[in-house]
């Protein structure tokens, strides 16, 4: 009886706790029902326009310059039913985004009959509430339901999840695509069960039509089963069955995203392409995150413009003959400066587990004219200096007075930076004999944190599911503080009766 009263307890703590995440969700779409800035939702608009019309995966450029030329002129990204296609439609392939965000888009024109991007802000919102319960779910699995309970209120509360949830992006659903691969990968390895790493590869591959930074983390999961596996059997077997399963997860996520990469092969004639067109091009853009010897800027527009003007013609942005300018480019300034180069990785690895700009804040309005909020924003947010000079100099406190909501996000963001980080220290030390487990849920931020090294930290909105390891352990230390401190309360409580 008692153990089913505490099961009913548990289930309504949770039911509640996804309607606190929906509230937030809901609230922050409510708080900002336009859109200001961004490129993305236009072509997912334009592309879900034409999927609905049975034209595939194309684009009208005029109709989308059209949008663009729009969003300008009003000052925020303008629903699709709003601006009246060209009389003469021209369509083209489009191979520079993936087409998961723009499928989910297309499905809410077809559900509610109306070409507006709320729609889709609203079913992200909803998906990613019930990443509560997967959270609990992975919690309770690992360690027990007490913690699988505060994981899930800190999931439901976490902003930059619940903030880039109601992005109409490719990033906006990666939190939660990422903790259900991350815990059917745990099930996997806690039952033994070769059917919940094919599950695991399949999520991580469907992930991949939203982000494809997922299309090696079962190679990291990999990693992480064979540190679980140590020393608990021999070296040889447990490297044929991390071998075996990693195998299994890779080859079920290539199965599942062949299709897409053989589609932009046939479009473009070229492998550059990929899942995106983007890799070379984003390496290269990431030197430009410090002083560098090559004149590299962070800006697409600006590189786009460089290398116009060396070849005397127009390569097109993003395209396979640009992607191979580029990737020369990063191969021969490696070659040429590789004590620079190795610099550059070394100063980012700090910047990929301390998430200082990681709720994407150059979407939010209104930041344009702050003092730290220049050419430089990201690197002087991570160091701090001109943040904290917007305080001496008056500014913060004035916008903390004029657009209260702004600044109090402003602030989440070094909360949600600074604190968890030094929560989960604790948690690592709480964990230290329980190595083997604490491993599985390092490995989330382990891997974002590979990847971003060798990019680039600015705008890094796909390290956010790292944050989900954070949580994790954020909670596992706020149930040791709650356990000593009831130990200490129970003790003070014996002694002042027995003193008594």
């Amino acid at each position: 009886m008692k153990q089913k009263l505490l099961h009913n307890i548990y289930t309504l703590a949770l039911c509640l706790i996804i309607v606190l995440a929906l509230s937030i969700r809901i609230g922050i779409i409510a708080a900002l029902p336009k859109l200001s800035q961004g490129e993305g939702p236009v072509y997912y608009g334009e592309l879900a326009r034409n999927l609905v019309a049975g034209r595939g995966f194309v684009i009208d450029e005029e109709y989308v310059n059209s949008m663009l030329k729009v969003a300008r002129e009003q000052g925020y990204i303008p629903d699709i039913k709003d601006v009246k296609p060209p009389e003469h439609e021209v369509f083209t392939n489009f191979y520079l985004l993936t087409p998961g965000t723009s499928a989910l888009f297309a499905g809410t024109f077809w559900l509610f009959g109306d070409y507006r991007i709320i729609y889709l802000r609203i079913i992200q919102a909803v998906i990613d509430s019930f990443g509560c319960i997967f959270l609990f779910l992975l919690c309770k699995e690992l360690f027990s339901r007490r913690i699988g309970l505060i994981s899930a209120f800190l999931y439901a509360i976490w902003l930059p999840i619940a903030y880039i949830s109601t992005w109409p992006h490719h990033d906006a659903l990666m939190p939660f695509v990422t903790l259900v691969c991350f815990y059917f990968f745990v099930l996997a390895v806690r039952k033994k069960s070769v059917k919940f790493y094919v599950i695991s590869g399949l999520v991580a591959g469907i992930g991949c039509y939203f982000q494809p930074t997922l299309l090696l983390l079962p190679v990291m999961f990999g990693i992480g089963l064979f540190i679980y596996g140590f020393r608990k059997t021999n070296l040889r077997e447990n490297a044929a069955t991390v071998a075996k399963m990693t195998a299994i997860m890779m080859t079920t996520l290539v199965v599942v995203v062949s299709p897409w990469i053989t589609r932009n092969y046939v479009v473009t004639g070229n492998l550059y392409t990929g899942m995106r067109g983007e890799l070379w091009q984003g390496i290269w853009e990431g030197f430009g995150e410090f002083d560098n010897p090559f004149g590299v800027s962070l800006n697409d527009e600006i590189m786009h413009q460089q290398i116009q003007d060396e070849l005397g013609y127009d390569p097109g942005s993003f395209t396979p003959e640009a992607q191979a300018i580029f990737k020369e480019k990063v191969v021969n300034s490696i070659k040429e400066n590789p004590g620079w180069w190795v610099s550059t990785v070394l100063r980012r690895i700090p910047r990929t587990f301390i998430y200082f700009d990681q709720q994407a804040l150059w979407n939010f309005p209104t930041t344009d004219n702050l003092p730290w909020y220049a050419e430089k924003r990201w690197i002087s947010f991570v160091l701090g200096s001109e943040f904290i000079s917007a305080f001496k100099n008056g500014v913060f406190p004035e916008l903390l007075k004029s657009k209260p909501i702004i600044a109090l996000y402003l602030l989440s963001m070094w909360f949600f930076a600074v604190v968890p980080v030094l929560l989960s220290i604790v948690a690592i030390w709480i964990m230290r004999r329980n190595w083997r487990v604490l491993m599985l849920v390092l490995t989330l931020p382990l891997y974002f944190s590979a990847i971003h090294i060798f990019l680039f930290v600015s705008f890094h909105k796909t390290l956010v599911p790292g944050s989900l390891s954070y949580i994790i352990l954020s909670a596992i230390a706020l149930s040791y503080f709650y356990s000593r401190l009831k130990e200490r309360t129970t003790s003070i409580n014996k002694l002042d009766i027995s003193l008594s």
